[in-house]
């Protein structure tokens, strides 16, 4: 006996919860996958001067000239179709862990609360959301230019830099899913607080939320 349809109609109506949600994400840096770029880099050196010379008003005491590097990047890796693509869905997507973040919304007490209508909703977040695709495409080319990736100074054995591509905007399309007792007006607070938020690499991106249907 075939039982895929029976299957079929009980996922679509075992979610309690199901929302198309849009939107853009805005100022993705790249992780998942890396490249090597040569790089140009501004260095500065302190000028000789002679004695008793002065220097020009406005002119610093330092000259600079254009280095270029060997470097890795970090990008984003591709799909099948060649297609960059972002890890914003998933158990383990920016998504996902913007929501787990916006708990902060609500405090410890509260949610541990048997009172509250927030009780237990750390544990429900984790547990019961799911947002699909795991993965979205953000078009073939990264923002920047390839020889000019976005720098950080990182604290290690002295300020080491850190190289990424990143993409300005990308219009993005998930579903929202919850299989438990989270109220509606609970999950939008949560969705509103995410746009607060930074995600992905440094925290340097962010997601914009344009619309939301029920499903």
């Amino acid at each position: 006996m075939d039982l895929t349809q029976k299957f079929k109609e009980i996922e679509k109506s075992s979610s309690k919860m199901a929302l198309k949600i849009n939107g853009t994400l805005l100022n993705i840096h790249g992780i998942g996958a890396e490249r090597i770029q040569m790089v140009k880099s501004t260095v500065y050196d302190q000028i000789d001067i002679e004695q008793g010379s002065t220097l020009k008003e406005g002119v610093s005491k330092s000259t600079r000239a254009e280095r270029i590097k060997t470097e890795t990047v970090r990008t984003f890796p591709r799909n099948g179709n060649s297609n960059l693509v972002i890890p914003l869905g998933g158990d383990r997507g920016y998504f996902k862990g913007a929501l787990q973040a916006s708990l902060v919304r609500y405090g410890t007490k509260e949610m541990q609360d048997k009172s509250s209508p927030v009780y237990g909703l750390r544990r429900k977040v984790e547990q019961s959301v799911f947002i699909q695709p795991t993965l979205i495409e953000a078009g073939d080319k990264v923002s920047n230019p390839l020889d000019t990736p976005a720098k950080f100074l990182i604290q290690r054995a002295g300020m080491m830099p850190e190289y990424y591509d990143y993409i300005n905007s990308v219009p993005f399309e998930v579903n929202l899913f919850v299989e438990s007792d989270i109220g509606e007006e609970i999950i939008l607070n949560l969705l509103a607080f995410t746009e607060r938020l930074g995600i992905g690499p440094k925290r340097r991106g962010q997601i914009r939320i344009e619309r939301i249907e029920k499903l």
